[in-house]
């Protein structure tokens, strides 16, 4: 059972786990979160969605897949695949934006990409609103250090609230 004074901690920690969870995940098989910062996709994907893609290989990918692939000196971008031809080691995809009326002026010469698996609309903005900001991450900060501080702060019984009970490990009355 979870102490009325410790399950901010509890819920810390199963954050943290869940954290450490997704950073071996993307670290093992490719997946990332990213968010979508424009309405290109829409209908389909809304702007301030966050995505969640896996990285794969390039000649894995055919029409009607959903991509990131990265640009020279830009943004990466997710598209819509239209076609996908291979070419010497490397496939050439036209993509398009659901909500553009033509494809992509260039043609992306790629050996690996980034599929969409799935998404969920309007988290993406919060996530990269909080953690673009260094007020936030500062306060953060703050905030979880306050909370570890208040949990282990003695008592008016001389012990943290982590602990037992004097002479309740005993059996002493």
């Amino acid at each position: 059972m979870i102490r009325r004074r410790s399950w901010p901690l509890t819920v810390l920690a199963a954050l943290g786990t869940l954290s450490l969870v997704g950073f071996a995940c993307s670290l093992l098989f490719g997946i990332r979160l990213f968010a979508f910062q424009t309405d290109s996709m829409e209908p389909t994907v809304p702007r301030g969605a966050l995505g969640v893609s896996i990285r794969e290989s390039a000649e894995d990918i055919g029409p009607g897949d959903i991509v990131t692939v990265t640009r020279e000196n830009a943004l990466p971008v997710t598209h819509r695949v239209i076609t996908a031809t291979p070419s010497g080691g490397r496939v050439d995809l036209v993509l398009r934006g659901d909500g553009n009326s033509a494809n992509d002026a260039t043609v992306y010469s790629v050996t690996e990409v980034h599929r969409l698996l799935t998404f969920v609309p309007l988290v993406g903005y919060a996530v990269g609103a909080a953690l673009s900001q260094p007020l936030f991450l500062g306060f953060a900060t703050v905030a979880l250090a306050a909370l570890v501080t208040w949990y282990w702060w003695p008592t008016a019984a001389g012990r943290h609230a982590g602990g037992s009970r004097s002479g309740a490990d005993t059996g002493s009355q």
